[in-house]
């Protein structure tokens, strides 16, 4: 199953990402870029010029969980220029963050929030699966904008770097995690306008 609508369309006004727009706008959306699964789904997230990452985020509320249903949120990044992506489940707070380091594979600043975890593995070709998981539940799904380093998010885009997204997940950690679809080969499942719920 997949709770994170509009998973492989990140464009303001046509999905689900644009609930805070003023933060959404500042970051551009390029969409038809390659994606690790060899389509062209992937879409570039791009730090305008003058904003910093701090201020600049793509969110969704997940109105099918309650904020006590544990969740973990998950999403396949690569750098382009910019080289770290910042995810947080559910709250603003700085527990909740966890800094993912697109070059390297790893988890550059893991959340510190009592039952949130982090982590990062290799889908090939530069692309990583980077995931957050919370057993305290939380109800929304943030992607803040690519930055620089794991130190300074406050650095301003110039308009040209940035970071590629694919394939959005939100599920409940709670059944037994995500298993492969036999009719897909992955454990990955798209969406558009809706949750999707596939046979268990």
């Amino acid at each position: 199953h997949n709770y994170a609508e509009y998973s492989t369309d990140y464009s303001a006004g046509t999905s689900a990402w644009d609930f805070e727009l003023t933060q959404f706008n500042n970051i551009t959306q390029t969409t038809g870029q390659a994606d690790p699964d060899g389509g062209t789904d992937a879409t570039l997230l791009v730090l305008n010029n003058g904003v910093s990452a701090n201020g600049s985020y793509l969110r969704q509320n997940i109105s099918e969980l309650a904020v006590t249903t544990p969740m973990t949120i998950a999403g396949f990044f690569k750098a382009d220029g910019l080289d770290h992506v910042i995810m947080t489940v559910g709250n603003f707070g700085p527990g909740y963050f966890a800094i993912f380091d697109l070059v390297n594979g790893t988890v550059s600043q893991a959340p510190t929030e009592p039952n949130t975890t982090a982590e990062i593995e290799s889908a090939g070709n530069g692309w990583y699966l980077c995931k957050i998981r919370s057993t305290t539940g939380h109800s929304a799904f943030h992607i803040f904008g690519p930055c620089a380093d794991a130190t300074d998010r406050t650095v301003n885009g110039n308009g040209v770097d940035g970071i590629l997204a694919y394939g959005a997940h939100s599920y409940r950690s709670d059944l037994g995690g995500m298993v492969n679809n036999p009719d897909r080969t992955d454990s990955y499942v798209p969406t558009t306008a809706s949750a999707v719920y596939l046979p268990r």
